[in-house]
């Protein structure tokens, strides 16, 4: 039991942080867990599934909590939540999704990186007005 703790804690500090755990493994049943318990709601996960067609796949659904999150901690989460999928799914690939609407909300570019969040929620979704991107500028 205490294994299981320790796993569900590096994910719960991961999820938390936007910090990497490479060392450790993690099923993707527990990563799920972690993304649709405490630690995921706290970040503004709706829910997360692994795809059934794809199961590399993992589509995460965020809600209000994620949009009240500063955008850049928004990008810094995204980019943990890939490279924590990639780590544990052999050729994992990730989408974060507005849970209302199901619009992308994390774009990523051909290497894995964050390159455009979306700075609030859509029309379709709230009712509040238009998505407006926010684009990660390269020198």
């Amino acid at each position: 039991m205490r294994r299981v703790r320790s796993r569900g804690a590096a994910t719960a500090l991961l999820l938390a942080l936007g910090r990497s755990v490479a060392a450790h493994w993690l099923s993707p049943e527990a990563i799920l867990a972690d993304l649709n318990g405490p630690p995921g709601r706290a970040l503004g996960v709706e829910r997360a599934v692994r795809d059934e067609k794809t199961p590399r796949l993992l589509v995460i659904r965020v809600g209000d909590g994620w949009y009240a999150t500063p955008v850049a901690k928004r990008r810094a989460q995204a980019g943990a939540w890939r490279e924590l999928w990639r780590h544990n799914v052999a050729q994992g690939i990730i989408a974060v999704l507005d849970a209302g609407s199901d619009q992308p909300v994390v774009h990523f570019g051909p290497r894995g990186e964050v390159v455009e969040v979306t700075e609030q929620r859509s029309k379709r979704s709230t009712g509040k007005g238009p998505t407006t991107p926010l684009k990660e500028h390269t020198n």
